[in-house]
């Protein structure tokens, strides 16, 4: 449609995942690609599409003086240097408390998929796990049993977690 979108969401927000997929898409159809595709490293990218997450919640972390930059640039045409942005994907690092820029999502090329394993763990896809069950009581998180944590082997050489984050999950 060629109008510029400008996405403002957080990592704590109710629509983060969707407004990243949006962005993708966006992005990818730009490029000529998949909607459905994760972006490729080197990927063509437009600045009229654009997204900021930060370490909020919904309606948190507006800032009024970024959207009236935005719409000076895409409504009324001045040149603010936005039409200019190279890497159109803004986000806050939470451990490392600062911004990064980029220019693909996922962040990374390869990554590691983990599945959930007995014994409430968390084992590289691909390798083989028994079926098992784990028992989660319908009660407040605060109340005990009403909490499932999955856990991984430590990851000796560190690990970012950046990209999608998905779960399919069978209740009985």
């Amino acid at each position: 449609s060629d109008i510029p979108i400008l996405f403002y969401c957080g990592w704590r927000d109710i629509v983060e995942s969707g407004a990243l997929r949006a962005f993708t898409a966006l992005q990818n159809g730009y490029a000529g690609r998949s909607l459905f595709a994760p972006m490729q490293q080197g990927q063509k990218t437009t600045p009229k599409y654009q997204i900021i997450v930060g370490n909020w919640v919904h309606a948190e972390g507006l800032n009024a003086a970024v959207y009236l930059e935005w719409l000076d640039t895409w409504v009324k045409g001045k040149d603010t240097g936005l039409q200019e942005v190279k890497k159109p994907l803004h986000l806050y690092e939470t451990n490392s408390d600062r911004w990064i820029n980029t220019d693909v999502y996922p962040l990374v090329k390869d990554y590691t998929v983990l599945q959930l394993a007995p014994g409430e763990k968390l084992a590289e896809a691909g390798t083989p796990v028994a079926s098992s069950t784990a028992r989660l009581r319908w009660a407040l998180p605060e109340e005990d049993g009403a909490r499932l944590a999955f856990t991984s082997k430590p990851f000796t050489k560190g690990a970012t977690l950046a990209g999608p984050v998905a779960v399919t999950l069978s209740a009985a």
